[in-house]
C-alpha cells in the first residue's frame, strides 16, 4: 500500500510540478533557503555570495542570540530567559468573551522568514481566518453550554467537515486551473509521446502508476474486507487531501502542516454507522494511523519541492524523481526489517511506548468504541422536521465558502482572502504559527509600503538568515545535548 501511494505521489508531482512552476509561478517558499545556501561558491572563495552577506548574517545572528541565551538555562539555570511566548488565556473574565482563545502568541524566527517569502494575501488569510475562527466560538458560547445541531461540537465540525468541503473545493480547482496542461499531457500519453520539459515522467508510465495507486489501494482494502465503494472513496479523498496539502506548502510555505480531511474521520461522520462494517473502518483506520496522524510525515510535499529544487538547479527532474523513488523502496525495507528485528531482540514494549501501546489501543481502540456505541446520526430539524445531517451541511458550509473566495478572488484583485486560510485555521498548526505569521505578514506589508520590490529584495536575506540561524542553533544544542546527556532545547513545535 505505501508504494503504491508513493508511486502516484510521484507521478502527480510529474503531472503538476512545471503547471505550478512555470505556469502560476509559485513560490515553493521552503526550498529558497536551501538552495541560497548551496549555491556554488565563485572561484577563490570558500563561501557563495549568500552565505558572505552581511545581512544574512545578521539575521541569523538574531535566534542564535535568543536561543543561545535560552538554550544556556539547562546549563546555568539562573541565567535570565528571553521570553518568545505569551498566553492568551485568560485575555476575558466572562463568557461569552472567554471562549476567545488564540491560545499562544509564539515567535518563531523559521516562520517569520517563510512568511516573508509569501504573498502578503496568503499570509493575511492565515492568521486573519485563524482570528475569525477562534471568534466563532464567541458566538457559540453566547447559544448556551446546550448548543446542538449545526453549532454542537463545534471546533471537531469546522476542523473535519467544514475544512473538507474546503479541500474539495480547492482540489476541484486546482485541477479545473490545470485543464489545459493536463488535456495536452492526455494526448501525449494517448500517443505515446514525451515532453522533455513538461514530463519528468513520461506520460504514460505516470498514467500508470496514477491507476495502479488508485486500483492497487482500493484493492488493498477491499481484500481488507472493506466495501469497495467505500475503500475506493477513501483512497481518493486521501489523494485530494495530499494534493492540496502540497499545493499550500508550495504557496504559502507552512513549514507544518495539518488537517482534519482525513478519510476515516470524515467517512464515518458523513455516513450512517450501519453503512459501516467492521472491516471497512479498520482499514480507513490504517489509513489514518500510518498515513495522515503526523502530516509532517507525509510524502508527496517533499516530493515536489525537491523536484522544484532540481528545476532550480537545471537538474534531471526525472532523474531526482527516480532517485526518490529508490530512496522509498530502500527505506521501506530497511525500516520495516529494522522496526520488528529491534522489536523481537528488545522487547517491542521496551522501546516507543507511543508506538508500540498508545497507538494501537487509541486508534484501533477508536474502531471498537465506534463499532459498540455508535454516536448518533444527527439531523438538522427545520419546523420540526429532520431535513439534512449536519455533517453534510457542515461540509456544503466549507465548499461554499471556499468557493465564494476563490471566486473573489478571481473577480476583484484587491480581494485579500484565500481560501487557505479556511483550510488550516483550525489544526495545532496554526495554534502555534499564527503570530509568527502574522509578524512575518506584517514586516513585508511595511517593507512593500515603503521600500518596494527593491526593498523586498535587498531585505530577502536578512529574513532567510532567520530562517538559516534558528537551524543552526537547534542543531548545535542537538549536538551540545547528546555530548552532556542533558535534553537538548525545544525550538520548533514538539
Amino acid at each position: 500500500f505505501a508504494l503504491l501511494l508513493y508511486g502516484s505521489n510521484l507521478a502527480l508531482v510529474s503531472l503538476f510540478l512545471r503547471q505550478w512552476s512555470a505556469g502560476e509561478r509559485l513560490a515553493f517558499p521552503l526550498i529558497t533557503p536551501a538552495v541560497e545556501t548551496a549555491r556554488e561558491a565563485p572561484p577563490g572563495r570558500t563561501l557563495n555570495a549568500f552565505l558572505r552577506d552581511p545581512l544574512m548574517l545578521a539575521g541569523a545572528a538574531v535566534p542564535c542570540a535568543v536561543w543561545g541565551i535560552n538554550g544556556l538555562k539547562s546549563y546555568v539555570p539562573g541565567l535570565p530567559e528571553i521570553p518568545t511566548s505569551w498566553s492568551t488565556y485568560g485575555w476575558f473574565a466572562d463568557r461569552p468573551w472567554s471562549e476567545f482563545n488564540l491560545e499562544y502568541a509564539n515567535v518563531y524566527f523559521t516562520m517569520v522568514g517563510m512568511t516573508f517569502l509569501v504573498t502578503t494575501q496568503g499570509s493575511f488569510s492565515l492568521w486573519f481566518i485563524y482570528a475569525l475562527f477562534r471568534l466563532s466560538f464567541v458566538w457559540v458560547a453566547s447559544l448556551g453550554a446546550g448548543a446542538t445541531g449545526y453549532w454542537g461540537s463545534w471546533h471537531w465540525r469546522v476542523a473535519t467537515f467544514d475544512v473538507t468541503g474546503g479541500f474539495l473545493v480547492v482540489g476541484a480547482f486546482l485541477v479545473w486551473t490545470a485543464r489545459p496542461a493536463l488535456a495536452a499531457w492526455a494526448r501525449r500519453a494517448a500517443a505515446g509521446t514525451r515532453d522533455a520539459e513538461q514530463d519528468p515522467i513520461p506520460p504514460r508510465p505516470a498514467l500508470a502508476l496514477i491507476l495502479a495507486g488508485l486500483a492497487g489501494m482500493t484493492g488493498w482494502s477491499v481484500l481488507a474486507g472493506s466495501s469497495w465503494w467505500i475503500a475506493l472513496l477513501g483512497v481518493v479523498l486521501f489523494l485530494v487531501m495530499l494534493l492540496v496539502l502540497t499545493r499550500i506548502i508550495a504557496e504559502v510555505g507552512l513549514i507544518f502542516v495539518q488537517c482534519g480531511m482525513i478519510p476515516y474521520d470524515v467517512i464515518t461522520g458523513l455516513l450512517p454507522a450501519s453503512w459501516l462494517n467492521g472491516f471497512t473502518m479498520n482499514s480507513l483506520m490504517m489509513h489514518k494511523a500510518v498515513f495522515t496522524h503526523d502530516h509532517r510525515e507525509v510524502f508527496m510535499p517533499y516530493a515536489m519541492d525537491g523536484a522544484r529544487a532540481a528545476e532550480r538547479f537545471r537538474l534531471p527532474v526525472g532523474r531526482v524523481l527516480g532517485v526518490f523513488a529508490a530512496t522509498a523502496v530502500l527505506a521501506m525495507a530497511v525500516s520495516a526489517y529494522a522496526r520488528v528485528a529491534t522489536g523481537y531482540k528488545y522487547g517491542a514494549v521496551n522501546t516507543d511506548i507511543w508506538a508500540n501501546e498508545m497507538a494501537p489501543n487509541w486508534f484501533m481502540g477508536g474502531v471498537a468504541k465506534l463499532r459498540t456505541n455508535p454516536p448518533p446520526f444527527e439531523l438538522v430539524r427545520v419546523g420540526g422536521r429532520d431535513v439534512f445531517p449536519v455533517n453534510g451541511l457542515h461540509l456544503l458550509a466549507g465548499a461554499g465558502v471556499a468557493g465564494a473566495l476563490l471566486a473573489l478572488r478571481a473577480r476583484f484583485a484587491w480581494w485579500p482572502l484565500h481560501p487557505v486560510g479556511l483550510i488550516m485555521c483550525a489544526p495545532y498548526t496554526m495554534s502555534k504559527f499564527w503570530f509568527s505569521i502574522f509578524l512575518g505578514w506584517l514586516l513585508k506589508t511595511l517593507v512593500m509600503r515603503f521600500g518596494g520590490a527593491r526593498g523586498y529584495r535587498r531585505l530577502l536575506p536578512l529574513f532567510l538568515g532567520f530562517v538559516l540561524g534558528e537551524s543552526v542553533i537547534a542543531a548545535l544544542w542537538m549536538v551540545v545535548g547528546l555530548v552532556t546527556g542533558t535534553p537538548s532545547l525545544a525550538i520548533l513545535p514538539s
